[in-house]
């Protein structure tokens, strides 16, 4: 919760993000206290799946390319 003070201890937390894309699952590591973040960059065409088994609870935002994308990909297959 971003709202609540930092640890007096300093401990962060390493967050696994796992992804695939056709098919090929990959894993990174993100804490929050560094400045890189992560950017993900598909091939092409390509549709990633961000936290592929279901784990953890994780809020992630497209830009609304990738949103038009879902909805199109959702509409046709589905």
């Amino acid at each position: 919760n971003p709202s609540e003070p930092h640890s007096d201890l300093g401990y962060t937390w390493n967050i696994p993000v796992k992804w695939t894309e056709d098919n090929v699952s990959s894993i990174t590591f993100y804490n929050r206290s560094e400045t890189g973040g992560i950017t993900l960059n598909p091939a092409g065409n390509a549709f990633l799946k961000i936290n592929p088994d279901h784990i953890g609870f994780y809020r992630v935002n497209y830009e609304v390319p990738t949103w038009e994308g879902i909805a199109t990909h959702l509409s046709s297959n589905h």
